[in-house]
């Protein structure tokens, strides 16, 4: 297996409106931490996978789509083996207009400048490709917790410890022929929500890949994000949630980067075994027929019409992928916010399977059927932000477990 990587900065030269949360209001303040985006090229025999890792929201579908367009035709890597993956970072730019303009506002300068360091990013991880080897380290971190409560017969956005958390940590390390770390890739599932202060940074998730690479010379650690759609920090006084600040995110990313190290120093070498393959399939998401004109709040009650006709012309497509690297790693990924169990399912279906969120564009919150029946945030009050015409059809959980069975070769 050959390797090759770089870490380009994409942190907005201007002030911005940050994306993420309706309720925070102005533009940045300051640059708590620069944004990066991470390329790596993996190469097997004649085959190329190629992934690209960045301190952002989410991806735009169409975006996505013309992107991989062109890295098809520069690079010759076929469109279902490129992965565009986001971190989920609240603390960065809006990448999409498809959702409400609360979420922040798409700046198409910033979008032009990231196209051009994803090309560059492209063009100087396939100049130093060279032989690797890959050990997979495995641990825990407690740091996020459920954020679904039911109180009065409704879900609320609030802490229950009493549902357990998908806290498996997973890092997969690239060494080269001389043992150095070329690049360690970090995956665990936990919204990147720490602070909702107007600061940009690269959140809990970024700033412990800063910190691990002061400790390995020249290696670049990227973080690889779960299904979070329901687990977010752990910031919690008198069983409610609370916004920390800039002070709370370090503590975050300090604990974080304990747990990550210890995953590390768990390495075992993988033995590389298999080929690399990848394919693609979408599946068009149902909408129930509940009419929810009545339960769209105020404040966008002229804007979710309008969202809903334009993403009714493109279509609700979830675009499901299967990244194959080895018999020991494996990946799904999904262009949408899955909750946890989903991913909890994917880790069941094969060793080394690791669900991925928010790659390859973005539509918004895919709950369970449990959860569409209790309501709440996933469920039904997101809806309006991003543009659904109702709630997710109850059969959508089974279509999609049916899919991954399939993507995968299985029959159930």
């Amino acid at each position: 297996m050959q390797l090759g990587k770089s870490k380009l900065d994409i942190t907005p030269n201007d002030s911005i409106q940050l994306a993420g949360f309706a309720h925070r209001k102005g533009s940045t303040q300051k640059i708590m931490q620069r944004l990066y985006i991470k390329t790596f090229v993996l190469r097997n025999n004649s085959k190329e996978i190629l992934f690209i890792i960045a301190d952002l929201i989410w991806w735009d579908d169409l975006f996505v789509e013309d992107l991989k367009e062109d890295i098809a035709y520069k690079f010759a890597i076929p469109e279902e083996y490129v992965c565009f993956h986001a971190t989920h970072n609240h603390s960065g730019p809006q990448t999409s207009s498809k959702f409400s303009q609360q979420l922040g506002l798409a700046s198409n300068s910033y979008l032009h400048f990231l196209r051009e360091q994803i090309l560059l990013g492209i063009e100087e991880a396939e100049e130093n490709i060279e032989e690797v080897s890959m050990k997979i380290g495995k641990g825990v971190s407690d740091i996020g917790i459920y954020r679904r409560s039911t109180v009065g017969g409704k879900a609320k956005m609030m802490p229950n410890s009493e549902v357990a958390i998908d806290n498996e940590l997973t890092t997969v390390s690239f060494h080269t022929k001389d043992f150095k770390t070329k690049a360690v890739w970090i995956h665990y599932t936990c919204h990147p929500t720490t602070t909702d202060e107007n600061i940009i940074s690269s959140e809990f998730s970024g700033m412990c890949c800063e910190q691990l690479e002061k400790r390995y010379e020249n290696a670049t650690f990227a973080f690889l994000q779960g299904f979070c759609g329901d687990i977010r920090p752990n910031l919690v006084e008198e069983n409610q949630f609370y916004r920390g600040t800039a002070d709370d995110l370090q503590e975050m990313s300090i604990q974080f980067t304990k747990d990550v190290s210890q995953a590390i120093k768990s390495n075992r070498m993988s033995s590389g075994n298999g080929s690399f393959y990848c394919n693609q399939y979408i599946l068009p998401l149902i909408f129930s027929d509940k009419n929810v004109r009545q339960l769209v709040p105020s404040s966008l009650f002229a804007e979710w019409p309008e969202l809903v006709h334009h993403n009714m012309e493109k279509g609700y497509n979830l675009t499901i992928q299967h990244i194959h690297i080895s018999e020991e790693l494996s990946f799904i990924s999904c262009n949408a916010e899955l909750v946890q169990d989903y991913g909890l399912y994917v880790r069941n279906l094969k060793n080394g399977l690791l669900p991925l969120g928010y790659s390859n564009g973005m539509m918004g919150y895919i709950p369970t059927t449990k959860q569409l029946r209790e309501g709440g945030y996933e469920a039904l009050d997101s809806i309006f932000y991003f543009g659904y015409p109702s709630t997710i059809h109850s059969e959508m959980e089974e279509r999609i477990k049916i899919k991954f069975n399939r993507v995968l070769g299985g029959k159930k």
